[in-house]
């Protein structure tokens, strides 16, 4: 085997080698974005469930406070406010079983 021969094997042995070393970068490059993928969606599921969960008592709230001055609107015009607490607490365990359905749903 001549030198120039010698040399060319040489330099395929290190084509070789780097092509190795291509394949297992590129293995790690995609192990690393799956696992960056995968934090990132549950990240995003996280947050948002949260999201969901302060928009449920927001709108539980809202129900209260729509409850409260149609309440007070009864009691003004001089009406017996009995009668109207007994579809206000309905809706409030509505809201409250709402909110609890939609708690364990996304845990």
């Amino acid at each position: 085997m001549t030198a120039i021969q010698r040399q060319v094997e040489a330099l395929h042995q290190r084509g070789r080698q780097v092509e190795h070393l291509q394949s297992q970068l590129e293995s790690e490059l995609a192990q690393a974005y799956q696992q960056a993928l995968s934090k990132l969606r549950a990240r995003t599921q996280h947050k948002t469930t949260v999201l969901l969960c302060d928009e449920a008592v927001l709108e539980r709230q809202k129900q209260e406070i729509d409850a409260l001055n149609a309440f007070l609107e009864y009691q003004r015009n001089g009406n017996d406010a009995f009668h109207l607490l007994i579809p206000i607490e309905q809706q409030m365990k509505q809201a409250i079983h709402f909110v609890t359905k939609l708690t364990v749903t996304l845990i």
